[in-house]
């Protein structure tokens, strides 16, 4: 089964489908012209069938009347925790549109849309001789004309869909061009924790005293003084102003963010923000009628004089070329590229890790931009994931999300760092340096009851648990020697109290974990994201190797060497999603919109 190409949402959305109400579902509005021949094959009914995808089982339930499949819907799935749900959609409503599970899965998410084909398939086959149903679509040939817009925007993360959704508003003509065969991507829907910055309207509704966008700001200066990075303090201060904005622009279409405390913007139940916000971001590109290409890939940027004019992108039919008056990069870091993490990045020792950061991130708007003369800075800052546990299927799953609370011990039982007075690039480091490269990550019950992924990730089995500290070692496999080790240096950590610094490492304890049962995740270092980039200046502006500004060229998100560092400084889901709205607001004021 081929990844299908496709180029553009009008083509895409082509076809007798519509969305059904509640859910990731797609109903038929007519049937085939085989009706008669399929109802003598099927039974009318509901049916559900289940298969194993990237991280866990994905149930996907069909109904079917008078010989066609009405209904497709995903009722229950543990990939969103990991991936975007638009693949699965995608895939639904295909089978309904094409009348067949012999749909092509979707380039960048082959594991999930599998999944989601397979279990059609089974739920399928409850109904009856499902042979008329495995003919392959007749798929719209895609094209590759050459065409023109107001501005073309590389890369359907939240950067480009920010940017996108604004300049919509503003008039603009745009074409959001995409890689992969779905929009969002990027490192955003790997966001598991929560979306950092100041202001905004849970912090004025609540009353929060000290989080204004000046009091964050004022934090991050702190931050990038203490550690000694090339902080660029005028990105800096755009996109920690902007990032009251951003929440809001999201709380506006629908992602539930409500909960606040410490700078950080998290989801009402305490689930991955990531998901939520591709979500509502990818419901605005068709509610506002973006023009957004699938399977659309960036292969040169185009530049007349010293004016940038367009791009050259491929499909599968070919290449063509899409003139416009502004180019916004918005297509990612090279975290999965380990050509550039070891030439660029001077960090072979993070080639061959797992990947915990999008499977797209792989440098070519960085590469592209560099060629016609933009200046890229930063490059060998980059970020691995310390707290990442490795499932049975292969699946990497961030535990971003237990951060802050957990503490790490290694095989002895031994703590072997400060897990607050450490970055997590350096506690990755130390891991490289144990045994196997992994360590435990410790929390109890509170973190369960309070984050729903991580209660979500607890269901599907990723955690060791015991009701006592022996009972846990017992469970994480410790011997006698190992577990005695363990006890004494949870015990430790419980009698330093909340809010202190216990002595071995300097850390101060978030939590003494007194509620009970107490859970272990094994967690290895994995390859993340990257910091450098393409630089720019505070307006999303692409800057050249002499400091000037290249007209026409805009970049924002990890493809961009803002100079905020990241989860080192800055918040990488925050900066994508201020500077999507900055470099809107930027090209409108420079193309005069």
């Amino acid at each position: 089964m081929e990844e299908r190409n496709s180029i553009s949402r009008r083509g895409f959305l082509r076809g007798t489908a519509a969305v059904a109400l509640g859910g990731a579902g797609f109903a038929l509005a007519g049937c085939s012209p085989n009706a008669e021949k399929q109802e003598q094959a099927l039974a009318s009914g509901t049916y559900a069938g289940t298969a194993m995808g990237r991280a866990g089982n994905v149930t996907v339930e069909l109904t079917v009347n008078n010989g066609c499949i009405v209904k497709a819907a995903m009722i229950d799935s543990s990939e969103t925790a990991v991936i975007s749900d638009n693949a699965a959609e995608r895939v639904l409503r295909d089978i309904v549109e094409y009348q067949t599970v012999a749909v092509d899965t979707v380039a960048g998410a082959t594991l999930t849309s599998m999944a989601v084909i397979s279990a059609a398939e089974l739920a399928l086959k409850q109904a009856g001789d499902i042979a008329a149903f495995k003919a392959g679509p007749d798929y719209p040939a895609p094209s590759c004309e050459d065409c023109s817009a107001d501005v073309v925007i590389v890369g359907a993360g939240s950067a480009g869909m920010n940017a996108a959704a604004k300049l919509i508003d503003a008039g603009a003509n745009v074409i959001l061009v995409e890689k992969q065969g779905f929009l969002g991507g990027g490192d955003t829907m790997f966001a598991s924790s929560g979306l950092a910055g100041g202001g905004g309207y849970t912090v004025y509704k609540k009353g929060i005293a000290d989080s204004s966008e000046q009091d964050y700001l004022d934090a991050k200066k702190k931050t990038a003084e203490k550690s000694g990075l090339p902080v660029d303090i005028d990105c800096l201060t755009a996109y920690s102003l902007r990032s009251g904005d951003a929440v809001d622009a999201y709380i506006a279409i629908g992602v539930p963010f409500g909960r606040y405390a410490n700078f950080s913007n998290t989801i009402i139940d305490g689930s991955s923000p990531g998901t939520h916000i591709i979500k509502r971001l990818s419901e605005q590109m068709d509610a506002k009628g973006v023009d957004y290409r699938l399977n659309t890939a960036l292969v040169s940027i185009v530049k007349e004089g010293d004016t940038v004019t367009g791009v050259v992108v491929a499909n599968d039919a070919g290449e063509y070329t899409i003139s416009a008056g502004a180019v916004l990069l918005a297509c990612g870091g090279f975290g999965n590229n380990e050509d550039m993490l070891a030439e660029y990045a001077d960090a072979a020792e993070y080639c061959g890790l797992p990947h915990s950061g999008s499977a797209s991130a792989m440098g070519e708007g960085i590469l592209a931009a560099e060629a016609i003369g933009a200046d890229i800075c930063n490059m060998t800052a980059i970020k691995a994931n310390n707290i990442c546990h490795i499932t049975d299927t292969g699946a990497v799953i961030s535990l971003a999300a237990i951060q802050s609370v957990a503490v790490l011990v290694d095989d002895t039982g031994k703590r072997f760092i400060s897990e607050t007075g450490s970055t997590v690039h350096e506690k990755s480091d130390a891991e490289l340096g144990l045994p196997n490269q992994e360590a435990w990550a410790i929390f109890d019950q509170t973190t369960i009851d309070e984050k729903k992924l991580i209660s979500d990730y607890n269901d599907l089995g990723y955690f060791e648990t015991g009701d006592s500290w022996e009972k846990l070692a017992e469970a994480m496999g410790f011997d006698d020697a190992a577990k005695h080790n363990f006890v004494e240096t949870m015990e430790r950590w419980q009698s330093t109290g909340v809010g202190n610094v216990e002595e071995e490492f300097g850390a101060k304890v978030a939590s003494v974990f007194d509620n009970p049962p107490y859970y272990a995740a094994l967690v290895k270092p994995a390859m993340q994201s990257t910091y450098g980039g393409i630089r720019t200046d505070p307006s999303a502006r692409v800057v050249d190797s002499s400091g000037g500004v290249i007209s026409g060229l805009y970049a924002a998100g990890a493809v961009s060497g803002h100079g905020c560092f990241g989860n080192e400084v800055g918040n990488g889901l925050a900066i994508a999603s201020a500077f999507g709205i900055i470099a809107a607001e930027t090209i409108a004021s420079d193309r005069a919109l």
